[in-house]
């Protein structure tokens, strides 16, 4: 996956700094730094772009971020909370 977008029809919420989102008849919780990625991807991304962002805001080093990144992704996807 080279870009990312979440869907903006589903509703969500923070609460206690976490993103809980209702997707279908199912809630997703997601800890805080799936809710940093669900933010960041509010508009389209590159997943680079997202790597580098989060590896910078978080102090990890960006191979791990990326393959972190690319597993949420995937999750994501196949849970249709991507665009």
């Amino acid at each position: 996956m080279t870009d990312a977008h979440r869907r903006a029809a589903l509703p969500w919420e923070l609460i206690g700094g976490e993103a809980v989102i209702l997707a279908g008849e199912r809630l997703v919780h997601l800890d805080t730094s799936g809710t940093l990625l669900w933010q960041l991807l509010e508009q389209p991304a590159r997943v680079d772009d997202l790597a580098a962002v989060i590896a910078k805001t978080t102090g990890a080093k960006a191979a791990a971020v990326r393959r972190d990144l690319d597993s949420a992704l995937g999750q994501w996807h196949e849970q249709g909370l991507l665009a």
